[in-house]
Order: C-alpha cells, then sequence, then structure tokens
C-alpha cells in the first residue's frame, strides 16, 4: 500500500473530491463506498446535503460505480471532511478529506496508481 496526503489548498484554490479521483487509476473497475461525508453542493437521488449526509450516518454507507461517484463529486462545491473505500474483492483504495486541510489517499499498489 502506498500513502499519499495532498494538501487541499493549493495555489488559493481548493482541491475538490472530483480532482483527487482524476488523480487515480484502476487496474479493475471498483465499486465505492462513502462511509462519511460533510461537505455542499447536490446529493445523490434528489436528496437534500444534510438529509444525504444524515442518512449515511444512519444507515450505512452510500455504495457508488465510478460513473456515479464522478457525477456526485462534480456536483460538490465544498468537502470538509470524507471517508470513501474503493473495493474489488478487497479494499484497493482509501480516500479521506480532514477538516479541509489535507487529502489522505491510500491505495494497493498492484490495482491503483496515483498521478
Amino acid at each position: 500500500m502506498s500513502n499519499y496526503r495532498v494538501p487541499m489548498w493549493q495555489q488559493n484554490t481548493k482541491m475538490l473530491l472530483g480532482e483527487v479521483l482524476s488523480k487515480i487509476s484502476f487496474a479493475c473497475e471498483p465499486t465505492w463506498l462513502l462511509h462519511e461525508f460533510s461537505g455542499t453542493g447536490v446529493a445523490p437521488n434528489g436528496l437534500g446535503m444534510v438529509e444525504f449526509e444524515t442518512c449515511i450516518r444512519e444507515s450505512g454507507p452510500a455504495r457508488f460505480d465510478t460513473a456515479s461517484l464522478t457525477n456526485f463529486a462534480s456536483a460538490l462545491t465544498d468537502v470538509y471532511d470524507l471517508r470513501i473505500t474503493a473495493w474489488s474483492g478487497h479494499k484497493i483504495a482509501e480516500i479521506v478529506g480532514f477538516d479541509s486541510e489535507c487529502w489522505d489517499i491510500w491505495l494497493d499498489d498492484s490495482l491503483a496508481k496515483y498521478r
């Protein structure tokens, strides 16, 4: 496993989830589980963002394929905190956004690369 710590703020611009995802390539199509989220923008499935955040806390992770996660990420205007994992038989990636400060990215080197 490789670990990367990337500041969210770079050259006075905040790096959002979509940009982080665009820097990761996978050898296989993962299933994504969003375990924790706090941020702003448009939530999936017509939910309000507060309702979506509450649903994740109370009902467990939200499941995404890569296309739906990319759509969700492109509809975000800010991310404060986030924890998401990618699975393909086992955990192959984990992305944690912490307190609007940094992205911690863990990748299984045999199935995922960060550029």
